[in-house]
């Protein structure tokens, strides 16, 4: 599975985000509260209809 484009709305302080990953891998980074784990999680979301962290 591959994902060519993710829009994030109104998600865990996430108003809006959109990006298209290039290549096989890619990397998430920055500060502590920046939104690195929520964009995470909203794929989470996207493939399980659950995030799966919540739910221990």
């Amino acid at each position: 599975m591959r994902i060519h484009e993710l829009e994030i709305c109104n998600f865990r302080g996430i108003k809006e985000l959109k990006f298209e990953p290039k290549g096989n891998n890619f990397l998430i980074s920055g500060p502590n509260g920046s939104g690195k784990s929520a964009i995470v999680d909203a794929v989470d979301f996207l493939l399980n209809d659950e995030v799966s962290k919540f739910l221990k």
